[in-house]
C-alpha cells in the first residue's frame, strides 16, 4: 500500500480562535483504505489524540500551541498498515465554497462515460465532496481534483445507474459547509433528446483548458499553443465537433458542417435539425443566399433521410 502523506504547514492553533469548532486536519486519500488511524502529539512528544476515522480528514479542537500528526491507512483487520512520518499540523478553517457567476446546466447521459465538469470560484478545499441529487437519488462524483489555491474544482459524475431527470449539484466542504447549484445537472438517455439550445449549453458548459481554443477538453486529443488535434474516437464526439462548427462564426466551417450532416443524415440528431429550423425562420438571418440555400438543402436531407439511427 502506498505511503500516506500529510499536507504540511506550520500553523498556530490559536490563530483561528474566532472559528473554533470549524478546524480540521486533512491528508491524502488512499484508494481502497478501510479507514485511517490518526495520532497527534504536542511539543513534549506526548500523544494527545488517537482516533480511527473513515474519512481523510479529522475535526480537531486543540488548545493553543504547535502539534505534530501522523496517519496510517487501516488494513482489512482494522490495524495500521504503514505510518506516515510525523508532520506539523495543517489547520484549515472550513467555510462554504463560492461559485463564480451563473452556471449553465450540464447535460449528461445515463449509462455512458461523460466528460469532466469544471466549476470555478473560491474556497474549494482538497477534501471537498461533490455529488448531484434530487428527491429520488444521489449521484456520486469521481476523480475530484481541486486546483492549487482552491479556485476551481474538476470532477465527473457516475451516471452508470442514474435515472434521467434534473439534479442539484452539491459542493460540500467538511463540517457541512455546503453550497447547492439548483437544476445544474440534466441527465437524459440520449443527446438526441435535447433541443439545440440545450445541447449548445451542454457543450459550452464543458471544461476548457487548452490555451487559445474554445474547444471543450472532451473533444481535444492533443493541445498545442497554436492548434489542436480533435478527438474523433467515436461518432458522438465527431457529431459534437461538427455541431459547434455549424453554430460557429467561421463561414467555411459552417458549410463544412452542413455537408457533414447531409452526408451522415442516417444519424437522427434533433439539435442540428432544430438549429437549422430556428436560423431559417429567424427574422435577423444575417448571411448570404448561398448559405441559406445550403442550410435548406441540409435540413431537407435530414428530414427525409431513410434508415435513421439514434446515437
Amino acid at each position: 500500500m502506498k505511503k500516506l502523506y500529510v499536507m504540511i504547514f506550520c500553523v498556530s492553533i490559536g490563530s483561528f480562535a474566532q472559528d473554533r469548532g470549524d478546524e480540521y486536519i486533512a491528508w491524502t486519500k488512499i484508494p481502497d483504505a478501510n479507514g485511517y488511524v490518526v495520532e497527534i502529539r504536542n511539543e513534549s512528544k506526548e500523544i494527545v489524540l488517537q482516533k480511527k476515522v473513515t474519512t481523510s480528514f479529522l475535526e480537531v479542537n486543540l488548545q493553543k500551541g504547535k502539534y505534530e500528526v501522523r496517519t496510517a491507512p487501516l488494513d482489512i483487520f482494522g490495524k495500521p498498515a504503514v505510518w506516515s512520518n510525523w508532520e506539523i499540523i495543517k489547520v484549515i478553517v472550513s467555510i462554504p465554497p463560492v461559485v463564480s457567476g451563473k452556471q449553465p446546466p450540464v447535460k449528461l447521459q445515463t449509462g455512458k462515460k461523460n466528460p469532466d465538469i469544471k466549476i470555478e470560484g473560491k474556497n474549494f478545499l482538497d477534501n471537498i465532496q461533490v455529488y448531484a441529487k434530487n428527491n429520488l437519488e444521489k449521484i456520486p462524483s469521481k476523480s475530484v481534483k481541486v486546483s492549487e489555491g482552491g479556485n476551481s474544482v474538476s470532477f465527473s459524475l457516475d451516471t452508470k445507474e442514474a435515472k434521467p431527470g434534473t439534479y442539484d449539484l452539491v459542493l460540500a466542504n467538511p463540517r457541512k459547509k455546503n453550497i447547492e447549484i439548483k437544476d445544474f445537472v440534466v441527465i437524459g438517455e440520449s443527446l438526441d433528446e435535447y433541443s439545440w439550445k440545450e445541447y449548445l449549453a451542454y457543450l459550452n458548459g464543458l471544461k476548457k483548458s487548452c490555451p487559445g481554443s474554445e474547444t471543450p477538453d472532451y473533444l481535444v486529443q492533443d493541445c498545442f499553443q497554436e492548434y489542436i488535434y480533435v478527438d474523433f474516437s467515436n461518432k458522438e464526439k465527431e457529431i459534437a465537433f461538427q455541431f459547434l462548427k455549424a453554430v460557429g462564426n467561421n463561414y467555411n466551417d459552417r458549410f463544412s458542417a452542413y455537408n457533414y450532416f447531409a452526408k451522415n443524415c442516417h444519424f437522427a440528431f434533433k439539435p442540428i435539425i432544430g438549429y437549422l429550423e430556428y436560423k431559417l425562420n429567424s427574422s435577423d438571418l444575417s448571411t448570404d443566399s448561398i448559405e441559406i440555400s445550403a442550410m435548406k438543402r441540409t435540413l431537407n436531407t435530414l428530414k427525409n433521410c431513410t434508415g435513421k439511427n439514434s446515437l
